[in-house]
């Protein structure tokens, strides 16, 4: 009989190594999204400070930058 590589029960080190590289992956993504979130808040905070002249220069409105903002998850 022929078993394929999913029907052989694994040892407990593969799925440590599983676990862990899940958890690994897991944690990345989080920093990643965290460091995301804080980039969003810095990149609005600095286009408020703008003068409108500086918004209208780069082809912004200040509504721009608010209803982007609303879109943001923060």
């Amino acid at each position: 009989m022929t078993y394929s590589p999913y029907d052989v029960p694994e040892s407990g080190t593969d799925a440590s190594i599983r676990m862990t590289a899940l958890a690994v992956g897991t944690i990345q993504r989080i920093a990643r999204s965290v460091c995301q979130h804080l980039r969003n808040r810095r990149d609005y905070r600095h286009l408020q400070e703008l003068p409108d002249y500086m918004l209208d220069d780069i082809g912004l409105t200040r509504a721009d930058v608010r209803s982007a903002a609303r879109r943001l998850p923060f």
